[in-house]
């Protein structure tokens, strides 16, 4: 899930056209494209740069069903 207000608070804008939706930075770089599919977009995936889903965690080793929410869902082998 992609919360449209931290996007905006961090100033990237988000385009609808269509079936598709586009995230942008504040200088215009395309970061996120979208598909809808039925009521929702999903995240193409395979348009992703792996780095762009990697984090750490800084206070305690985390679980799988917390990096599988943190992650918008995505599936174990995206996450291992």
């Amino acid at each position: 899930m992609i919360l449209l207000a931290r996007i905006s608070i961090k100033g990237a804008e988000v385009y609808f056209k269509d079936s598709k939706a586009t995230v942008k930075t504040n200088t215009g770089v395309s970061i996120i494209s979208a598909t809808r599919s039925g009521q929702l977009y999903m995240v193409d995936m395979d348009k992703i740069q792996p780095t762009a889903l990697i984090t750490q965690s800084k206070c305690r080793p985390t679980n799988f069903a917390t990096w599988h929410r943190c992650l918008a869902y995505a599936g174990i082998d995206t996450i291992y």
